[in-house]
């Protein structure tokens, strides 16, 4: 019965990535104490009810992307978000924008929570999040350059 459990649960996972177009975030070493916290939709989970938490705010995320205005003009089936970080305070967050056609470069958008509600706050290639997010918040999702 246990094995059923966990494939069960990983096959959810999968299948609710695929639905949002959501992608794994791409390995890379954490330090001891992560200055955010990295998101992934297809990360395996303990329980069904956890998988439904984590992919409620994986989709906040995706849908607050998606209504960025640079994305107008868009499809759907054309990018996906990836690698979504969330600083400390867990009301800002960033992820990268990935076009699946190879029209353009990834893209990060910086998004901040307010009111339960996550918006794109910054969007671009360069200097994402200068001027609109404090320097402790950059420094904690890895946005530099300003």
């Amino acid at each position: 019965m246990p094995r059923r459990s966990v494939l069960a649960t990983s096959t959810v996972t999968a299948a609710l990535a695929l639905a949002i177009g959501v992608a794994a975030p791409a390995a890379t070493a954490t330090p001891a104490r992560p200055a955010s916290t990295q998101v992934a939709a297809t990360q395996q989970v303990a329980t069904p009810a956890a998988a439904a938490r984590r992919g409620s705010f994986v989709h906040q995320i995706y849908v607050a992307v998606a209504a960025d205005k640079q994305l107008r003009g868009w499809k759907q089936s054309e990018w996906r978000v990836q690698r979504i970080s969330v600083s400390t305070s867990g009301t800002w967050a960033r992820a990268t924008v990935h076009p699946t056609k190879g029209r353009t470069d990834d893209a990060t958008v910086l998004l901040h929570k307010v009111k339960g509600t996550w918006r794109s706050v910054d969007f671009g290639t360069a200097q994402v999040g200068c001027g609109v997010a404090p320097a402790a918040v950059l420094r904690q999702l890895r946005l530099g350059g300003c």
